[in-house]
């Protein structure tokens, strides 16, 4: 990691009234963590890591989860 300056990790996506950032294609085979997993590497080296949401159709619940006050806070303890 040592060459990189940022890392753009796509595609995060949430779950209706579940404001869990997971990645639904790479997470399932594993145990859901690879997300957490990016980023404690990425504090190692000091390269920042940016998590994009939603893509082409991942993003269907986001308007969801903006409307409701709780499920925000969760979802930004869980991006971050």
């Amino acid at each position: 990691m040592t060459k990189y300056t940022h890392i753009n990790y796509g595609f995060g996506v949430t779950a209706k009234r579940n404001p869990l950032v997971t990645d639904i294609y790479f997470d399932r085979y594993y145990d859901g963590n690879n997300v957490k997993a990016l980023v404690k590497r990425g504090n190692e080296y000091g390269v920042p890591i940016l998590i994009s949401i939603g893509g082409w159709t991942g993003s269907q619940t986001l308007s969801t989860i903006a409307a409701d006050a709780g499920l925000r806070k969760t979802f930004i303890n869980n991006a971050m």
